[in-house]
């Protein structure tokens, strides 16, 4: 498997139930997650090789607990336990956009294997910041 579609990562999405504690929540991510082709789900163009941002993300889980930042802490922590085991595997991020929050969902792939890794949250991206639609 050389890439990922985004039928595929959505249906992975879906299974893992990773978002359900986030739907009780925001009543829009559950309207998002009826369907795999809402304008406010953004899918990757690409793929990142994990090996490749690794130093990033434990520079910024040292800085994060450095400056007592807790959002997505465990998100960022489980995302460098699985990139430590799986530096050649490729790393898709897709994000749900809705009004107040924003939830990119980390999945990567090992082998022919994908695996739904973790939830990082924020405030709305506006539109304009994902440039023409990939979907």
């Amino acid at each position: 498997m050389d890439s990922v579609s985004n039928g595929e990562l959505f249906s992975a999405i879906l299974s893992s139930n990773i978002l359900t504690s986030y739907q009780s929540i925001d009543h829009e991510l559950a309207v998002l997650l009826e369907t795999p082709n809402h304008c406010n789900i953004h899918y990757p163009r690409n793929h990142v090789t994990a090996g490749q941002i690794l130093t990033i993300f434990r520079q910024r889980l040292d800085f994060m607990l450095s400056s007592r930042i807790y959002l997505n802490l465990e998100s960022t922590k489980q995302l460098i336990g699985f990139i430590e085991e799986n530096m050649e595997s490729q790393l898709y991020y897709v994000t749900f956009n809705c009004e107040k929050q924003h939830y990119d969902v980390c999945c990567g792939l090992t082998g022919e294997q994908l695996q739904v890794i973790c939830v990082m949250t924020g405030g709305h991206i506006p539109d304009e910041l994902f440039g023409e639609s990939s979907q």
